[in-house]
């Protein structure tokens, strides 16, 4: 119950944050794309490895010449299979009670500007959620996922049992076919 609470705390405090957000949104083709910013949570070692194959992909055979990638982490100690040189790591120590990270790991993701986020989060979960709801970022896309949708421009239905880099291949195929016509 208490926990119940903590959480709708956390989540009023984000739509009110959301709320007062002034971004404009933009619909960008694959070819567009600069800067990309990729949030996930460090699950197991073949999802992260999945991950980075995401992050290269974009960078190789699309224009995206920065991948940043953000990555919530559960464990008290950084899996050995991770490199935090590639990906910043979000971990429980940066957040408050209510489930709202701090502003000394925050601010400083809070104020670059992205091309494109893409939420790969499995969850909606208050600290991997305010990330999606207040970067500054000009198209957001991720999977049909109930209370997150409302911080995405273009959310994609797929199957539950998808893994991470089919997920990728659908939103990066969408995103080709933007403003093709």
């Amino acid at each position: 119950m208490i926990g119940f609470i903590v959480n709708s705390i956390g989540r009023w405090q984000l739509k009110r944050r959301f709320n007062i957000l002034n971004r404009s949104v933009e619909a960008l083709n694959m070819s567009n794309i600069k800067y990309a910013l990729l949030i996930f949570h460090i699950t197991n070692e073949k999802s992260y490895m999945e991950m980075l194959e995401i992050s290269t992909n974009l960078k190789r055979n699309y224009t995206v010449g920065k991948v940043d990638m953000l990555a919530y982490c559960s464990t008290k100690e950084i899996p050995k299979y991770v490199d935090d040189q590639l990906v910043t790591i979000l971990q429980n120590k940066q957040i408050d009670f209510t489930g709202i990270p701090k502003d000394d790991f925050s601010k400083p993701i809070l104020t670059m500007d992205f091309d494109l986020l893409v939420d790969f989060t499995p969850i909606s979960f208050v600290p991997t959620d305010y990330f999606l709801a207040l970067v500054n970022a000009k198209m957001k896309v991720g999977p049909k996922s109930g209370i997150k949708n409302e911080f995405l421009d273009l959310i994609i239905d797929i199957p539950l049992k998808s893994t991470l880099l089919e997920l990728s291949k659908n939103i990066f195929r969408y995103l080709e076919m933007i403003n093709k016509v």
